[in-house]
């Protein structure tokens, strides 16, 4: 996927459970995104020193907007059900950690204000919606869709494709190949290794 296209689908706001029920879908996306691209924009952050400052900023909002749980569990698909409650829980927690410390990376490294037009909101049930939104550079337009559903009062991420690819459905696509032959151990192994390699070049 596009490094700061898959990278703004995780420009997140924390806010209260009421209010969250009281916007509406396209409302409760557009106000995080619109808060991150504040802290990409703040002047307190322009000095590369600053870089993890402004990455634990923009962390602290992540897990308000996406299901990771969800993510996790779709990414896997049909392999789910071999993996055992705690593989599952620890897949869980190291995919959430890839998916936050890749994207916000990307997010610092890319971003280079760009503006994010909200165009439709499409109810696909009573609890999702899908928000269609471009990314709007000076020589093109990208689009990207956010599957969204109410869940415990929040409306929140639970895939997002960028110019048609789906998030979910790539990272399937991936780890099938991995399950098809390895264990769900093999999985958790490589995805432990992706995150320390982050870590490392975060350091």
């Amino acid at each position: 996927m596009k490094p700061v296209l898959t990278a703004l689908c995780i420009s997140i706001l924390a806010l209260p459970v009421c209010a969250q029920i009281a916007l509406s879908p396209m409302q409760a996306l557009q106000a995080p995104i619109n808060h991150v691209i504040g802290i990409l924009t703040d002047p307190r952050f322009e000095d590369s020193a600053t870089a993890q400052d402004q990455q634990r900023e923009i962390r602290k909002h992540v897990d308000k907007i996406f299901d990771f749980k969800g993510i996790s569990r779709l990414a896997v698909g049909r392999y789910w059900k071999r993996f055992t409650p705690q593989e599952r829980a620890t897949f869980t927690a190291l995919f959430s950690e890839l998916l936050r410390r890749s994207y916000i990376s990307k997010i610092q490294g890319e971003f280079r204000n760009e503006e994010v037009a909200y165009l439709e909101e499409i109810k696909r049930s009573v609890d999702r919606y899908v928000i269609k939104t471009e990314i709007i550079r000076a020589t093109m337009k990208i689009p990207v869709d956010y599957s969204m559903r109410l869940k415990d009062g929040h409306w929140r991420v639970y895939d997002v494709k960028v110019e048609g690819v789906s998030l979910v459905k790539n990272y399937r696509s991936q780890f099938s190949k991995i399950l098809m032959r390895g264990s769900p151990e093999t999985l958790i192994k490589r995805i432990e290794k992706k995150v320390d390699r982050l870590k490392d070049a975060e350091e």
